[in-house]
């Protein structure tokens, strides 16, 4: 008789513990779902809005000209400038310039610094102001060739205008200047307006930073 209960019982039992699998299987599927659908909203988050801006404040350029023929002209003015925020920079620069007329035989040459600074107004638009001093020795060729020198002498200059900037990639860039010289004299060494075409290195380039709400 015991023997017949339990060989009843057995069923029973296994279909019991069935019954506890299949229950707990099931409860387990509405938390796997909700975890499913957790990453997959996080997933289909949209990514923040990027900008822009440089990675290193550093600059190093200048700009460079060569003119040949009856009056030959080589000029050097090298820059370097730390980028205080992302659209204002202050620099400091030399500058360099040879001068020979060849009907003549007669060269000079004028050297100088100068202290400017540059801040971004639109896009690749920016403002520019400039001062300068240079080293130069007044000279004056009349008609018929002769070649009168003064003295030595160091002349001052502001400047100010507008400039706009082309990037090549992350590292480079060419800037067109239109600038005027406010304390212009008969011993300044050239004449308003003032036209330059200068170049940039970033050494490390630019990177890409989140967009502040």
């Amino acid at each position: 008789m015991n023997s017949s209960k339990q060989a009843l019982g057995a069923p029973f039992r296994a279909l019991a513990w069935a019954a506890l699998v299949l229950a707990l299987g099931l409860a387990a599927v509405p938390e796997a779902r909700a975890q499913e659908g957790f990453f997959t909203e996080e997933e289909e988050q949209p990514k923040p809005e990027r900008r822009v801006v440089l990675n290193n404040k550093m600059v190093i350029g200048g700009s460079f000209g060569l003119q040949f023929g009856t009056i030959t002209q080589v000029d050097l003015s090298p820059h370097a400038g730390y980028r205080i925020t992302d659209k204002w920079l202050v620099a400091l620069g030399g500058t360099y310039n040879f001068f020979a007329y060849t009907p003549a035989r007669y060269s000079n040459y004028q050297y100088g610094y100068r202290l400017f600074t540059e801040h971004t107004i639109f896009r690749n638009i920016f403002a520019h102001a400039e001062y300068e001093m240079l080293n130069h020795q007044p000279f004056m060729i009349d008609w018929a060739g002769n070649i009168y020198e003064g003295d030595r002498l160091w002349v001052s200059g502001a400047l100010g205008g507008v400039g706009y900037r082309q990037m090549f990639g992350e590292r480079f860039s060419s800037d067109l200047l239109l600038l005027y010289n406010f304390t212009l004299s008969q011993s300044t060494p050239y004449t308003n307006p003032v036209f330059r075409i200068a170049f940039n290195f970033w050494p490390r380039g630019r990177a890409e930073a989140p967009v502040e709400p």
